[in-house]
């Protein structure tokens, strides 16, 4: 919970301040920590570090521990919230930094800074995509590098806090800059408390009614939760929301590339810029330029802080050039500028130092040579590869994998680190000018990978992305306009207003749900309490129906109106429909595109919980109500407790299409439905495939049951399976309904008398939509035709009399409802939460005991990691390579070990 109000610019000030002081400690620690490492007194007290690779292990310490905070946001940021997850990386950050100060023997400084630097992992990992997730298009890249700056001149802050400290002697040279950073928590701390969390999380979460209002507090002081700019942000999230959650894919399936949206491929990039990042050499710099400035160039240590001072004031004047430039020229330019300038800076690094070893009379000069490139090398990395890939980042991974997405390329970005600092020491002691050759080669490399393989993200919408990569599937962007080019594109600021507009309908059932700004809940909630009434009436004779065949029940609709809220007033989105369905008939809805089969459908099946119907709706010409509807639910676990241990699919592959809608419709089928609502039940089939399920729905109808079924894009074959078909137009109005008769015989005699004649050897079905839509350029009003036609009031007739002979049976009982609150609960959840987990545990590991591959695959991997640590420790002495064998079995068991066996 937020206090206060803040809204407009003074909040999106306060959520840049959380996220810019949070990532200032990473650039203070590695500011501080170059020249900690060099201070008399440091050595004087931690005397291990004088070894190089012990002075790496120090150093490195610190990213080892942000990788495993970068894990534990993967793992945990989606459950926490963007805030919550920060607060953990506080506390840590605050542990860790108290124990750097007060620790006098090297295993503790380790273990403060590998807490430390799990932290700093966390917020690293979260602070860009909370950013990202606050801010508008435009001000995106800004933001975010706004952060980055204050990262950097945390960095700048620290290298002349060193050079200021560095006359003095005694602990106070490197315990009062590491007690300094106490100061960032303060600052995070008091500001978190004003800020709300992330609107994308909120809806993630299905917290509509928050998101809505801080979607209204970042869009400025003005802004209401009806204005245009708030509804349409709102329903694009929205849209976006639902489209990936019927989409969604396992983790398995995401590393076999099966989802549209190119998760791997979008997590694979993000990994590669901080890949680029770390192997770019920056590291070893940063925590490593003082000594490398004495070991080389042969420079003081006091000459070596002022250079590695005014390197920070160089890097801090890079930083705020590229907060004018990131977001005019685009990340794709930016990162291939920053390749070329970079690794063109090594090599001259690399040259420098090959002519001072063989014209020792040059070395001064050379040396300064090599110091103006190391100072040019910093500035081309501050414009580009500082700031770029956090915000590259932030930006091109999906909704349901952006923190994970996020938290993955920051574990790439701080082992990345960890190697880079971890061997920097060894390689100048050893390779020297190779070393910087090393680096220049990587740097070189970036520049066709990125021209190749990595789209523009600057100036779309975080939901523009998804549509990118699902409409262009092929690696090689270069060839493509629309992926690189800086502004945005139309194509996808037009799929925009098209996923706005299908929010706005299609998508407020699943979403709606629990809303009082959006929907009117207590018109439907009045509705429900009314028609408990009537429930309350004929429980008795409900009941008494439930027993009867399903070959028994008569459903009737009659006048169903629907309507929702659209900017702040009432839009009717279906009118006045008139239907009667008989037991065993075959139902068909069809209809271009956008006159509401699918909403309808939901209104039928009484699965709307927002917006307001109006209508009646009766089986056997009783009101029903959703409960009565939902009251099988139960059935589904009751009666599958024989079919437990089924194994369904290929072991290894799974189900296909057809095998996955074949045991939807099993499942629906064992509550012994008397209606079933299909919804596209042949999508995605080929030919013969869809004869089966047709097949399979004729089998329903033969045994009594009742099917209604939407089908967009019917063949002449599949409709001929249906009875009678419900024929829907624009503004969701009725067309026709009514039989089809034999070869749909009754139904092109009703278009052919009013004006349409079906060709021979035409499709009917695709005929009859395209003259609703008027493709053969007719101009006829088809559902004032309806209205008018003598079929609609002989369907009225009917349906009136079959209304009045269905209640004669059912009007006889004066049966009470006794069923109190509890027993409509059990209803709804028939089994404890406690039953159904154990249940799912026990399954699952019937299903693992299933595939003994895996099982002995587990074990092996136990057995082989016990030996490789009980080898680890044998014989282990106390020297410096032991400490490495010792942190590095740990790291094994910690990380390594369980992800290779899980």
């Amino acid at each position: 919970m937020a206090l206060g109000n803040l809204s407009g610019t003074p909040l999106l000030v306060c959520v840049t301040l959380v996220n810019a002081v949070s990532m200032s400690w990473f650039g203070y620690d590695q500011g501080v920590f170059s020249s900690v490492l060099i201070s008399a007194d440091f050595k004087y007290w931690f005397p291990e570090t004088k070894v190089a690779s012990i002075s790496g292990i120090v150093s490195s310490c610190f990213a080892l521990g942000a990788f495993f905070g970068a894990i534990f946001a993967f793992v945990c940021g989606d459950k926490l919230g963007r805030k919550k997850t920060i607060w953990v990386g506080l506390l840590s950050n605050l542990i860790g930094a108290v124990l750097q100060i007060v620790s006098w023997h090297l295993p503790q400084m380790i273990v403060g800074r590998v807490i430390n630097g799990f932290g700093m992992g966390i917020t690293s990992s979260t602070c860009p995509v909370y950013q990202a997730e606050c801010s508008k298009p435009r001000a995106r890249g800004k933001l975010v590098v706004v952060q980055s700056l204050c990262n950097t001149a945390a960095f700048c802050l620290a290298n002349w806090m060193n050079y200021a400290l560095g006359v003095r002697s005694g602990p106070i040279q490197w315990r009062f800059p590491l007690g300094f950073q106490l100061l960032f928590p303060c600052i995070i701390a008091v500001a978190l408390l004003f800020v709300p969390d992330s609107p994308r999380w909120l809806m993630l979460k299905d917290r509509h009614d928050e998101a809505l209002v801080v979607i209204a507090r970042l869009a400025g002081s003005n802004a209401a939760t009806e204005d245009v700019d708030v509804m349409t942000e709102f329903r694009s999230i929205q849209a976006t929301i639902q489209q990936e959650r019927n989409e969604t894919v396992s983790t398995i399936d995401m590393l076999r590339c099966r989802d549209k949206t190119q998760n791997l491929r979008r997590i694979l990039m993000s990994c590669g810029t901080q890949f680029m990042q770390q192997f770019s050499g920056v590291n070893a710099l940063g925590y490593y330029l003082p000594t490398m400035l004495q070991q080389v160039l042969g420079y003081s240590a006091r000459r070596s802080r002022l250079l590695t001072g005014v390197n920070g004031t160089i890097y801090l004047f890079a930083a705020i050039c590229c907060l004018f430039i990131i977001d005019r020229f685009g990340r794709r330019k930016m990162m291939l500028y920053g390749a070329a300038t970079m690794g063109s800076c090594y090599m001259i690094v690399s040259m420098t130092l090959i002519g001072a070893k063989h014209n020792p009379g040059m070395k001064e000069s050379l040396g300064e040579v090599t110091t103006a490139f190391f100072f040019i090398y910093y500035f081309c990395y501050g414009t580009s590869f500082a700031k770029v890939p956090w915000v590259f980042n932030s930006e091109v991974n999906s909704l349901g994998w952006r923190t994970r997405g996020a938290a993955a390329a920051t574990a790439t970005n701080w082992m990345g680190g960890f190697i880079v600092t971890q061997f920097t020491k060894t390689g100048v002691d050893n390779l020297n000018w190779g070393f910087f050759l090393l680096f220049a080669g990587f740097c070189y490399s970036y520049f066709p990978i990125v021209y190749f393989l990595y789209p523009e993200t600057a100036r779309r919408t975080l939901e523009d992305m998804d549509q990118i990569f699902i409409q262009n599937p092929g690696l090689i962007v270069c060839r493509v306009p629309e992926l690189t080019q800086r502004e945005r594109p139309q194509k996808l600021i037009a799929l925009e207003q098209k996923r706005v507009e299908k929010a706005e309908v299609a998508h407020d059932s699943m979403y709606g749900s629990g809303s009082k700004i959006l929907y009117s809940r207590r018109q439907y909630e009045a509705q429900l309490k009314e028609t408990d009434v009537e429930k309350a009436k004929n429980q008795g004779n409900r009941e008494e129906a439930d027993t009867n065949s399903a070959n028994s029940t008569v459903f009737t609709f009659k006048d169903i109106t629907y309507f929702v809220h659209h900017e702040g007033k009432e839009k009717q989105v279906l009118q006045k429909f008139s239907v009667y369905v008989k037991p065993g008939q075959l139902v068909v809805l069809m209809g271009s595109s956008g006159t509401g089969k699918t909403t309808l459908m939901d209104v039928f099946a009484q699965r709307k919980d927002s917006g307001r119907i109006e209508g009646s709706i009766m089986v056997n010409a009783s009101r029903t109500l959703r409960s009565w509807i939902m009251s099988g639910v139960s059935w589904i676990f009751l009666e599958l407790t024989t079919l437990k241990h089924a194994v369904i699919g290929i072991p290894g592959e799974g189900l296909s299409i057809e095998q996955r809608k074949r045991l939807t419709l099993a499942v629906e089928i064992v509550v012994k439905p008397s209606l079933l609502f299909l919804d596209e039940p042949t999508s995605d089939l080929d030919g013969q495939s869809t004869y089966q399920i047709c097949r399979f729905m004729r089998k329903l109808e033969a045994s009594g049951h009742t099917v209604i079924c939407t089908i967009h894009q019917p063949s002449a074959t599949l409709f001929e399976n249906f009875d009678v078909l419900l024929l829907l137009a624009k503004g969701g109005r009725t067309t026709y309904f009514g039989p089809t008769g034999e070869n749909s015989a009754i139904l092109l005699d009703y278009f052919a008398r009013n004006g349409a004649p079906c060709e021979s050897g035409m499709n009917p079905a695709e005929h009859i939509v395209d003259v609703v839509q008027g493709r053969f350029g007719t101009s006829i009003d088809w559902p004032q035709k309806w209205i008018n036609s003598e079929e609609l009031s002989q369907m009225l007739a009917e349906l009136a009399a079959l209304n009045t002979s269905a209640s004669a049976p059912m009007n006889g009982g004066n049966g009470e409802n006794t069923a109190t609150e509890q027993e409509e609960d059990e209803n709804n959840f028939a089994t404890p939460v406690f039953y159904q987990i154990r249940l799912v545990t026990e399954r699952q590991l019937v299903a693992l005991w299933r595939n003994p591959d895996n099982v002995w695959n587990k074990i092996g991997l136990h057995v082989t990691n016990a030996l490789f640590g009980g080898f680890t420790f044998w014989k282990i002495g106390n020297g410096s390579f032991d400490l490495q064998l010792r942190l590095m079995a740990v790291f094994n068991f910690v990380f390594v070990a369980p992800g290779c066996i899980n």
